[in-house]
């Protein structure tokens, strides 16, 4: 037999069937708005499997799937046999009152205590004026308390009389997608497949060439290997496609929802972002539009622990070992921890008053900074508070200047650059600093052993024994 495409179990909850009907109604529960003609193959075998199912005609018939090669196969097509599908209606009323202003004819709903924006009345909503029994769709929704409408039909004057009694239904759209649906009733005419109920809108979606892709590939791939967070433009929303480039969302929490969905680890900001203080983003890696268009402040108590931040602006009090690229950082407290370590790459030091960087209290393992730089103009130093804590750490390829306090509990710290001023200040009493290159170094008062292991001391250095040993008579 050729190879053909598996199944993807997945049963949708809370279908019926009107089985004694002719043709049978298939009802999909308020949850859902959107069914795959998958689900709908599983969902369906399963009801017919039942004791009541086990008593009637098959609901389906489905055929296609067949392998094409290179992951392409033949689409799904399914033949409702005397079956039709409803999606349960909508009957949430979204806004109910009485008319304020006359309309004559029957175009403008004006109630003056509505809340039609605040209450989600959307465009294409129904409205029945229960005065005259006329009915009407909403085109677009003023203000508050104005709707504009076609002109309503079928009552008794057509017209949005003073006092008269009105109420507001959304539509809601749903979609049955993923192949071909079709229906034949019990005779094998041609059926339409969808059962039309209140409050919905039914979208079909067919398939008229021979072949389709994976449909769980397809809505992957278009997630572009992350979640998309936008604070300014998002729009939350638990299924697909919210969370991709043209759909991104606009908190954390439905960002965090949608990057375990799909098994995602990053994240793209776009914009600014504030993250709150009960905000977890452990593990996870956050990409900026660049250091200048993407600011991230962190609330005390956010944890970071193993999170990675590239191409952004940091400012803030983070808890946690971090991985930091390309960025820009300012006023950044709660750096590294006692798990991992910490490294910085390529990023632009920027003061802002009190230390630039922070480390976090009782953190041990090493901070590493690399190929970074000073932005501070003048002679003020950029200031890495140690905060009395363990970590040693490294600078390599610092430019600028670079100061260091309240290194007090034995630390050991490497400095090494072409260009930079290395500034230990009396706050630090206990530990080691080496300073290497063309560095020039101030001690304003420490009690650290400092090495000097700059070209120039090595130049002296090395003259001196060679003077010494010239003076021995040795060779």
């Amino acid at each position: 037999m050729p190879e053909s495409k598996s199944w993807n179990v997945a049963i949708i909850n809370g279908v019926t069937v009107n089985w004694r009907l002719s043709p049978r109604v298939i009802t999909i529960p308020t949850t859902e708005t959107t069914v795959t003609i998958e689900d709908l193959q599983d969902t369906l075998l399963d009801l017919e499997d039942d004791v009541e199912g086990m008593l009637w005609p098959h609901l389906r018939e489905t055929s296609g799937g067949e392998a094409l090669g290179g992951g392409t196969f033949v689409g799904w097509t399914m033949e409702l046999q005397n079956a039709q599908i409803a999606f349960a209606p909508r009957t949430t009323n979204q806004e109910s009152g009485t008319i304020t202003t006359p309309d004559v004819n029957g175009v403008t709903l004006i109630d003056s205590t509505a809340l039609f924006v605040t209450n989600g009345v959307l465009p294409g909503a129904t409205v029945v004026n229960f005065t005259d029994q006329s009915v009407t769709t909403v085109i677009s929704i003023d203000s508050e308390t104005q709707l504009t409408c076609y002109a309503l039909a079928d009552g008794t004057d057509n017209q949005f009389g003073a006092a008269d009694v009105y109420k507001v239904w959304n539509e809601t759209q749903c979609e049955a997608q993923g192949g071909n649906l079709v229906a034949v009733d019990d005779v094998d005419a041609e059926l339409s497949a969808i059962f039309p109920t209140f409050g919905t809108q039914v979208l079909k979606t067919s398939s008229s060439s021979a072949t389709t892709q994976e449909l769980a590939d397809i809505q992957h791939s278009s997630y572009a290997t992350g979640i998309w967070l936008d604070f300014v433009n998002g729009v939350d929303g638990t299924g697909h496609p919210f969370g991709n480039e043209q759909n991104p969302v606009k908190t954390w929490a439905t960002a965090l929802t949608r990057a375990n969905a799909k098994g995602f680890r990053r994240i793209f900001v776009i914009g600014d972002y504030t993250f709150g203080a009960s905000d977890v983003l452990d593990g996870f890696e956050f990409v900026g539009e660049s250091p200048n268009q993407t600011e991230l402040t962190f609330t005390a108590g956010c944890s970071t622990d193993l999170t990675e931040f590239i191409s952004c602006h940091l400012t803030g009090t983070l808890n946690g070992a971090l991985s930091i690229i390309n960025c820009h950082i300012m006023n950044l407290l709660g750096v590294g921890g006692s798990a991992h370590e910490t490294s910085i790459h390529n990023c632009l030091f920027m003061p802002m008053g009190g230390a630039t960087m922070t480390l976090t209290a009782g953190a041990t393992k090493n901070v590493n900074i690399i190929d970074c730089w000073s932005g501070a103009a003048g002679n003020t130093p950029i200031t890495i508070d140690w905060n009395n804590t363990g970590p040693s750490g490294i600078a390599r390829s610092w430019d600028g200047g670079f100061k260091i306090t309240n290194m007090t509990n034995g630390q050991e710290f490497s400095f090494d650059s072409s260009g930079g001023h290395l500034h230990v200040d009396a706050t630090s009493t206990s530990g080691t600093v080496v300073y290497r290159g063309s560095t020039k170094f101030t001690d304003t008062g420490s009690s650290l052993t400092v090495d000097d292991q700059t070209t120039a001391a090595l130049n002296w250095a090395h003259s001196a024994a060679l003077t010494i040993q010239k003076w021995l008579g040795l060779r």
